[in-house]
């Protein structure tokens, strides 16, 4: 099945400058696909010039990944010298098979094939080329010149033959189109281009492909377990319908249970809401194989006796689970993770790699992912939130938005109260209502670790934060909640200055990215979630101490988000708010030197919002 690209994986290191000369620069790539008997046969060439010994593994420890119904044959490779002579060629003892590491998974339905091409004087060049067949393809090509964002490719080509009357849809950018051959059975394509000037992630820019050369290339109609089109998204979706069909039937006893369960409440809320506590309490996610190698998802009844699943065996459960109780439910797929990849531009094209379910609730909707057993009820987090999904439902398949949450649903919330004395020792007693992100984070370190690995975590993070705490505490409300509280206690000198007689006190400031100047950004920005948080900070000083200044009021506001600080004294106890957010969007180019303006001006009031205050006894 052919389906996440490229199949061929390097170990990458990513962001890197660039110097002069690149450590590795890609001569040629090819790759050449035939549709044939309804099987996808594609021969992939490569050959790259190594420059330098630095990091030249990254390009010569090479591993091929595929599934296990995928055939690779004709393997070879070989080092050719700086003039072209061949110097060795690969051995059949050197290539290593086994299972893929993805780290995504206990079972994978990958197998990799590993080899090492490396000489010892530069440059040199790396020669290598294999067959893979696939007998279940849904998706023809998502290629692109591209082998690594970190280095050119010079010359790059793609071909394609299909038989007579064969029909497809093609999405094009920045990738010309050589030639077009009639031949007695069928009709050949050829595209080349380039990727001379190697592009840098930066901070919060969309996926680097949108930048790059590229083709995708989809079958009209494909069998993948049924037939199925690619003429429109509500084709595809009746096709991924039909081939749910009849996976969702459970046990009788099964039924019972779940009836069982929410026969005391007539809330459909409450019912998904049950079973789904009974889905995380009596299974696992795992990635298995499928028998048809990755779409389809293994029946209910097989969740009900093993106990576990893949995101899509979970999904079709939870769906079951909930149609025996009355409740309709929709499988949903999605691209999970960070950068965003949408599929709902151009040609039907499916770049998903997650299941999700959306139960509807009325005029609202309730979202679940089926493979966190410790995620609340209704939370998708910064996994699958603010991006488009694909909803399966027969020909009224639709793009539909996950959730977005909005900025007080995102905000963490700080409290610190210190204690300064005569000496100027400080202590801090902080509490944290922490969401979003910061939750996520910390309900890991919850659910997770273990008392002695939380320490440890804790204590990084802490001594991070100016913080050097003697106790700790971690809680929730409830299993639902969307928000974790935690609270410290101990010692806090980092956050106190001594200046002669004088003592500055510097409140925590926000951790903002940092953002590339102007001058250096190359890329828009793309956020698809808010960034927020409000410290409340108290500070209680000694009666020998006396406050010289506080720091002005701020209120700071644009398209961009906020920043507001405000600073009060009573007696010998000072208030500080302070509270920023940065909104979601996309700015492009034009934008984000005011949109930099913007982030570089929170932290300047981040710089300067602390107190000073005086001993007032050794003046006397």
């Amino acid at each position: 099945m052919r389906f996440l690209y490229p199949a061929v994986t390097f170990f990458l290191l990513c962001n890197t400058l660039y110097p002069q000369t690149f450590d590795a620069e890609v001569v040629e790539k090819k790759t050449d696909i035939l549709v044939q008997d309804s099987r996808l046969v594609t021969t992939n060439f490569f050959k790259v010039r190594i420059n330098k010994r630095a990091e030249e593994s990254r390009f010569t420890d090479i591993e091929i990944t595929h599934q296990k119904n995928e055939k690779i044959s004709s393997l070879e490779g070989w080092i050719e010298d700086a003039s072209g002579n061949v110097i060795r060629r690969l051995q059949k003892k050197e290539i290593v098979e086994g299972a893929a590491e993805t780290g995504e998974s206990f079972y994978d339905d990958y197998l990799t094939i590993r080899f090492t091409l490396r000489h010892n004087e530069y440059p040199y060049y790396i020669c290598y080329s294999y067959t893979q067949s696939d007998p279940n393809y849904v998706i023809i090509a998502g290629w692109s010149p591209v082998l690594d964002y970190d280095i050119p490719t010079h010359k790059a080509t793609l071909s394609l033959t299909v038989p007579n009357g064969y029909k497809f849809l093609i999405d094009t950018a920045g990738v010309k189109l050589d030639r077009t051959l009639k031949l007695a059975d069928g009709t050949f394509y050829q595209w080349s281009s380039s990727y001379e000037k190697p592009l840098k992630a930066e901070v919060y820019s969309p996926p680097l492909m949108e930048f790059c050369p590229r083709i995708k290339i989809a079958p009209e109609t494909f069998n993948y377990s049924l037939n199925g089109s690619f003429r429109s998204w509500s084709d595809y979706g009746r096709w991924f319908n039909d081939i749910l069909c009849g996976l969702d039937n459970l046990p009788v006893y099964e039924i019972n249970k779940a009836n069982e369960l929410v026969k005391n409440t007539s809330s459909t809320r409450e019912k998904v809401r049950i079973l789904y506590h009974y889905l995380q309490d009596n299974t696992r996610y795992i990635n298995v194989s499928t028998k048809f190698g990755g779409l389809v998802p293994m029946p209910a009844q097989y969740v009900v006796e093993n106990k576990y699943g893949d995101c899509k065996a979970l999904v079709n459960y939870e769906k079951a689970l909930l149609k025996s109780v009355g409740i309709n439910s929709y499988y949903t797929v999605v691209h999970a993770g960070s950068p965003v990849i949408e599929s709902d531009k151009g040609i039907p094209f499916p770049n998903f790699n997650h299941i999700i379910l959306l139960v509807p609730d009325g005029k609202d909707s309730i979202w679940l992912d089926c493979t966190g057993r410790t995620s609340p009820f209704n939370y998708l987090g910064t996994f699958t939130s603010g991006r488009k999904a694909f909803v399966i439902n027969n020909d009224k398949s639709e793009f539909a938005w996950t959730q977005r949450p909005s900025v007080a649903e995102s905000e963490s919330i700080r409290n610190f109260r210190f204690k300064i004395d005569a000496f100027g020792r400080m202590t801090v007693d902080a509490s944290f209502l922490l969401k979003g992100n910061d939750f996520e984070n910390f309900l890991g370190v919850k659910t997770e670790l273990d008392d002695k690995e939380q320490q440890k975590l804790l204590n990084r993070f802490l001594a991070y934060s100016n913080l050097e705490a003697s106790t700790y505490k971690i809680e929730m409300a409830s299993r639902d909640s969307k928000e974790i509280s935690f609270r410290t206690y101990g010692q806090a000198g980092r956050f106190l200055k001594k200046i002669q007689n004088d003592f500055a006190v510097m409140p925590a400031a926000f951790r903002l990215p940092d953002f590339e100047a102007p001058a250096k950004r190359n890329l828009p920005v793309k956020l698809i979630l808010p960034s927020a948080c409000r410290d409340t900070i108290r500070v209680e000083v000694s009666n020998t101490l006396e406050i010289v200044s506080l720091p002005k009021d701020v209120n700071l506001e644009n398209e961009f988000g906020f920043y507001r600080s405000s600073a009060s004294a009573d007696g010998n106890m000072i208030t500080l708010i302070k509270e920023y957010c940065i909104l979601p969007g996309e700015y492009s180019k034009e934008k984000y030197t005011a949109f930099y303006t913007f982030i570089s001006a929170v932290k300047k009031y981040e710089k300067i919002c602390g107190v000073i205050l005086t001993n007032s006894s050794l003046k006397k």
